[in-house]
């Protein structure tokens, strides 16, 4: 009888000791706030993550940093170690809308928050917050200034070229959608809508087989700063780039506000770019696991990030206040 009281005795004591590793028990107490990046590579990403250490460390957090260099398993992954180590909260930019659901489902058995940074899963149930951009008023913003431009130079007549992203990405689709919509509203004519999923070298061909196609068009939309560097390197090779206020100025307006995007608005060649700010990105994602930490209860599930157009006249004024002013083209 006293060996078998001795044994529960064990027993008891070793569940108490196990229960007290469970990442439900560990996140309790941690102060760390797990950090998931489907890349590196590009600088709004790095811009974000250095404001969500700024953030989490002002209020006494550490963060852990992982990059899943575009690979959703690996991302998974990573989100599980997190979670056996009790980080306190998870904030991610997703790779696959997807794919990131079965780790916001084991977050949440965790009883870890999940905060979605930029693409949103695919299934929201669970997400416990979620920093978005609304691609569909981007888009509408984007033409606005596209219109507000044309009025400016007396083009009375609106004749564009569209670039379009990867319409596997919600964020591109939403871009596009929103565009056509707008630019049907305005009285454009979309002389080509160009698909790149998001490639460079895609873009360049494309773009330069639909001028070959049909030179008629007097502005450009380019639904990221990301596909620029394209766009301004054929309107080059065909003899189409030139500076705002100069004859034959073709209107280009792009979404992210980014150093290049604004380095050409500078220049006189992008009319503008509408930000999209990774400071706020970051910003907004820091303050609300820090808050869901502390037990504050958020107001709202989704926090947007607004869009602001860029333009020669603002720029200056807004300085490092914005992303793209305080990260150079060399790096920050």
């Amino acid at each position: 009888m006293k060996k078998l009281s001795s044994l529960i005795a064990v027993l008891l004591m070793a569940t108490l000791v196990f229960a007290c590793f469970t990442p439900q028990a560990l996140a309790a107490d941690s102060k760390v706030i797990g950090v998931s990046m489907s890349t590196f590579e590009v600088q709004f990403f790095q811009a974000e993550v250095d404001v969500i250490k700024e953030v989490a460390e002002a209020n006494g957090f550490t963060i852990d940093l992982a990059i899943c260099d575009l690979d959703a398993n690996k991302q998974m992954t990573q989100i599980e170690d997190m979670i056996n180590k009790g980080v306190a909260a998870v904030i991610c930019c997703a790779q696959d809308a997807s794919a990131i659901v079965a780790s916001v489902e084991a977050c949440k058995a965790a009883d870890i928050p999940f905060i979605a940074m930029g693409k949103p899963p695919t299934d929201m149930t669970n997400v416990t917050a979620a920093i978005l951009v609304d691609g569909i008023e981007s888009a509408k913003v984007a033409a606005d200034t596209i219109k507000d431009q044309a009025d400016k130079l007396g083009y009375t007549e609106v004749k564009v070229m569209e670039i379009v992203g990867d319409l596997n990405d919600q964020n591109a689709v939403q871009r596009h959608e929103g565009f056509v919509k707008r630019a049907e509203e305005l009285g454009f004519a979309i002389v080509a809508s160009i698909p790149t999923e998001w490639n460079l070298d895609l873009c360049q061909q494309r773009f330069t087989d639909a001028i070959t196609t049909d030179d008629d068009f007097n502005a450009v939309y380019c639904p990221s700063d990301f596909m620029l560097t394209s766009v301004i390197s054929v309107l080059k090779e065909n003899k189409m780039l030139v500076k705002n206020g100069e004859p034959g100025h073709i209107i280009i307006v792009t979404i992210d506000g980014d150093p290049y995007g604004m380095q050409q608005v500078m220049e006189g060649y992008n009319d503008a770019t509408i930000n999209t700010d990774a400071f706020d990105f970051g910003r907004l994602a820091a303050q609300a696991a820090v808050d869901l930490i502390n037990g504050v209860e958020l107001e709202d599930q989704i926090i947007w990030v607004p869009n602001v157009p860029l333009t020669r006249e603002n720029i200056p004024e807004l300085g490092e206040t914005i992303w793209g002013g305080k990260y150079k083209l060399s790096g920050n």
